[in-house]
């Protein structure tokens, strides 16, 4: 299975866009994307379209 998360930072905010099928073998490199997000003390938000 294929994942591809990016980031981009909009007003302050880092958006995080999450492409492909989240499942048991991609969801950890998910979870560390998001991780590393938070841990840099970003503001968090989730929007699941598209």
């Amino acid at each position: 299975m294929k994942l591809s998360v990016s980031t981009s930072e909009r007003d302050d905010v880092v958006v995080v866009t999450v492409s492909g099928e989240v499942d048991v073998y991609t969801a950890p490199q998910l979870r560390s994307a998001l991780e590393d997000r938070i841990a840099a003390g970003r503001r968090r938000g989730h929007d699941r379209c598209g």
